[in-house]
């Protein structure tokens, strides 16, 4: 079926501009079903704030003031054929933990007027959290392609992904000590 060298190279393009794609496309699109549980976010507020006075929101942001907490919320969104990005500062009421200046917060609660959240849960983000989850990330990453690299390799004339015969590096190769020899008594 992907014979020559040529074909299996525009499969292979396509395919990749597929998972871009698609992947670009899922992340960008959120659930519009009616009976979707998600709460309206910085962003939803910040294109009619008005319509969510009353109803449960989530709002995400950095701790800017703590008496009252005020959180600086990024938004981004469209009105019509305009793109829109800024920062809208919530007071925050009813919160039943402590926070201080810089930390990252996460609301959960009523929008009781455009720039006011009265506090039914919370939590609070560590800063750590994201390096952990990046540094975790490139970790697996340089394990899965030395993984590729010890047990694969490419034959270029056909553009095909081959097992090696034998792995680059073996755990037996990289111990130090000598092998022993079995005729040894």
């Amino acid at each position: 079926m992907i014979e020559t060298r040529a074909s299996r190279l525009a499969t292979l393009c396509a395919l990749f501009g597929l998972l871009v794609v698609l992947g670009v496309s899922f992340g960008a699109t959120m659930s519009q079903a009616p009976q979707s549980e998600q709460a309206p976010m910085t962003d939803h507020i910040a294109a009619d704030g008005d319509a969510y006075v009353g109803e449960s929101v989530q709002v995400s942001g950095t701790v800017v003031r703590t008496d009252p907490v005020v959180v600086a919320a990024e938004y981004e969104h469209w009105t019509g054929t305009r793109y829109r990005t800024g920062v809208l500062e919530f007071t925050v009421t009813g919160l039943e933990r402590t926070v201080s200046t810089g930390q990252h917060l996460q609301v959960y609660g009523t929008l009781t007027s455009e720039g006011t959240v009265n506090a039914e849960s919370s939590v609070v983000v560590p800063d750590g959290n994201i390096l952990f989850m990046y540094g975790v990330s490139a970790l697996a990453g340089v394990w899965v392609l030395a993984r590729l690299v010890r047990g694969w390799t490419v034959d270029w004339e056909t553009l095909a992904i081959e097992r090696r015969p034998t792995p680059l590096v073996t755990l037996e190769s990289l111990d130090p000590r000598e092998p022993e020899d079995p005729t040894d008594a």
